[in-house]
């Protein structure tokens, strides 16, 4: 197996284009969610 790791920013339709192909992602993303820093939150998609 690989790993393939990209740095996007901007465009989030650009997310779509660094998807295909993949059977599946990982998305890390800072966000300011009011919990201590280093918190992580799990979202399952559908």
């Amino acid at each position: 197996e690989t790993l393939e790791v990209r740095t996007l920013s901007g465009e989030v339709a650009g997310l779509l284009d660094a998807w295909a192909g993949h059977d599946d992602v990982l998305v890390l993303d800072a966000v300011a969610s009011g919990e201590p820093p280093g918190t992580l939150h799990r979202y399952a998609a559908a």
